[in-house]
């Protein structure tokens, strides 16, 4: 009897111990970033889990965020716990732990999140609208479909997929809804051991925009910006434009135009949704990507 009843739960045992592993197995999380800089450039956001420690008697993980531009990066380090399929961050400034995923949430269940880089008692509430299961690499992971429950105030949104030990597709923690742009983006990849590696865009996990000077000789130039309709693109008349791609922020190519020279050509972009972009205008010389804002 006892045999049988260890070979009805073995099956079992992954399932239920999985969603306990919030940052084990060297987990890493890149996220895109938009920076307004001069040239602007797209750089990432990185969450690795590089060891554990303890914070009031909790055991919490050690995870390095790292801001990563073509000029420099910048790190910190955070602290995260799991908890009864619960992640929390700490909060040094209170001494506290507040919590960010719940997966253990069903359909029609509220979350209340909290929200980091707003004041310490800031959080926003999720809906549950609807959960289903996603394999990754022959791993069935939980999916929760929420939307944001709004509230007078609200700086900081949440909407969209959340993946059960991965987090939300959006960014790791939720987003602020004023700040343009704000920080962090789209998740690129995640990738730890027993997963593998899950890539959501076309872009390298690690990809940053070059921000290589190119000469006035050689200088491309966009405008309208922000555009409507069309945009028109030029340069010097010894210089030849062979490629334009146009990406979203998660890296998906929208539209490519390729001829032997599309400097000054009119290229529409009227079935274009407005929102923020990426112009990647390509010659014999050089590539410069730009921000294209599509009103």
């Amino acid at each position: 009897m006892k045999t049988q009843l260890l070979i009805l739960l073995f099956p079992f045992i992954p399932i239920l111990s999985f969603s306990q592993n919030w940052a084990n197995y060297n987990s890493e999380w890149h996220y895109n970033q938009i920076n307004f800089f001069t040239p602007p450039n797209l750089s990432y956001i990185k969450f690795e889990a590089i060891g554990d420690t303890l914070i009031n008697g909790d055991s919490v993980k050690i995870i390095l965020e790292e801001n990563v531009s073509f000029a420099d990066t910048v790190s910190k380090k955070i602290f995260m716990k799991s908890d009864s399929d619960k992640v929390y961050l700490y909060v040094p400034e209170i001494n506290a732990y507040k919590l960010i995923y719940d997966f253990a949430a069903n359909t029609g269940d509220t979350i209340e999140v909290f929200c980091r880089q707003a004041f310490q008692d800031s959080t926003i509430k999720v809906h549950v609208d609807s959960i289903s299961t996603l394999d990754i690499n022959n791993n069935a992971l939980r999916v929760q479909y929420v939307s944001q429950i709004d509230s007078e105030g609200d700086e900081y949104y949440m909407e969209g997929e959340i993946i059960e030990n991965i987090g939300w597709t959006g960014f790791m923690f939720p987003l602020h809804a004023w700040a343009d742009p704000p920080y962090g983006g789209p998740l690129r990849c995640f990738q730890n051991d027993i997963i593998g590696l899950y890539k959501l865009t076309e872009i390298d996990c690690d990809y940053v925009t070059s921000t290589k000077i190119i000469s006035t000789e050689y200088e491309i130039k966009l405008y309208p910006n922000p555009a409507k309709n069309y945009i028109t693109v030029t340069c010097p008349s010894n210089i030849k434009i062979q490629k334009i791609e146009l990406f979203d922020t998660s890296g998906r190519n929208l539209k490519t135009w390729e001829n032997t020279n599309l400097s000054g050509s009119k290229l529409s972009i009227e079935k274009v949704i407005p929102g923020i972009y990426l112009l990647k205008m390509e010659t014999q010389l050089a590539i410069k990507t730009e921000v294209l804002v599509v009103r």
